[in-house]
């Protein structure tokens, strides 16, 4: 069965996929690791990166925290199945057999992948950081300010009893 690609729709497709590398879908749309985007419907909108240095940076950075959640979220499922075979194995009365070896390599690539991803999004959070506006960071140092004085006034609310 073949695939009718009206006006094209497919191959400009596969070209922006092409264009922009790795990706990962979320919530219909697509993001890429460049800071491109777009929908995941074949006639949905295809969104280059913005030029605006910051809001790429905002996006790539979006794209490295997913993938290193995913990540981490797979490692920490493979390694929690394995942690679930052997304890099953030790308490019962006739102990099975531990998980093949070949399960010991997936969780270390994992577990690799999971630590390349850090690296990537720790990247990406500097750079973020580099292009931040001024007007952004004056913002967010304000917010940390009212954070810390709300947490102080609840404590002492919490404090206060009869």
């Amino acid at each position: 069965m073949s695939v009718i690609d009206y006006g094209g729709t497919n191959r400009a497709l596969a070209e922006f996929d092409e264009k922009h590398g790795a990706c990962f879908v979320r919530d219909g749309r697509v993001f890429y690791e460049d800071g491109a985007m777009r929908e995941q419907s074949a006639f949905g909108l295809l969104v280059e990166p913005p030029t605006d240095p910051y809001d790429r940076a905002r996006r790539i950075a979006f794209y490295w925290k997913h993938v290193f959640e995913k990540a981490v979220s797979d490692f920490d499922a493979g390694k929690q199945y394995l942690v679930n075979v052997c304890g099953g194995n030790l308490g019962n009365s006739i102990c099975g057999p531990a998980p093949e070896p070949g399960a010991l390599v997936e969780l270390r690539a994992r577990h690799k992948v999971a630590l390349d991803a850090k690296k990537n999004y720790d990247k990406a959070m500097k750079a973020l950081e580099a292009v931040k506006p001024r007007e952004v960071a004056e913002r967010e140092i304000g917010d940390q300010h009212n954070r810390e004085y709300n947490q102080k006034v609840l404590s002492e609310l919490n404090a206060i009893s009869i």
